[in-house]
């Protein structure tokens, strides 16, 4: 499979995920919680997003965050729609590995994010990921660094690695 058969899309601003939220929930059939605003907490504010689509269907997406305390960083967190679909279907993560469109579209959706952050004047991408996982796959296409990493728990309790990544811009 090749990135042509995806298409993207940025949407700009405070919130932008919500509308992708509410499609990922109407894709699971279940009814879409309240949602909070955690931006008035946290240091981390929502920038945009931008969404992979096949055929006009959500596939995933992948929310850029700045961060108020270090102007200069952003984050980058992505969702796999039919992974986030089966834990909100079932309740749980399936602990599955991943498939390669869903490393494929992360590598798309990471590339896209960097330019975003990049054109809203920031430096330096962050996010974290297991080395070998779909975020791993996107640090390696893009050059990111591994700055940090950790043994953490796995939601199936099995350990792995988490690995915080750098991407100059």
């Amino acid at each position: 499979m090749s990135d042509a058969e995806f298409s993207t899309g940025w949407a700009a601003g405070h919130g932008s995920s919500r509308p992708l939220i509410g499609e990922m929930y109407a894709i699971a059939g279940v009814s879409v919680p309240e949602l909070v605003d955690p931006d008035d907490e946290l240091s981390w504010s929502e920038i945009g997003s931008v969404a992979a689509r096949r055929d006009g269907l959500l596939l995933a997406w992948a929310t850029v965050y700045g961060n108020t305390e270090s102007p200069d960083v952003a984050m980058v967190q992505h969702l796999y729609i039919p992974r986030e679909v089966d834990r909100l279907r079932t309740g749980f993560y399936a602990g599955e590995p991943a498939v390669d469109e869903e490393r494929e579209v992360a590598v798309l959706l990471y590339q896209a994010a960097a330019d975003q952050a990049r054109t809203a004047g920031y430096r330096v991408l962050v996010w974290h990921d297991i080395d070998n996982g779909p975020s791993g796959d996107a640090a390696r296409a893009l050059n990111a660094q591994p700055v940090h990493s950790e043994r953490t728990t796995h939601p199936d309790a099995s350990w792995r690695e988490s690995t915080q990544y750098e991407l100059q811009l």
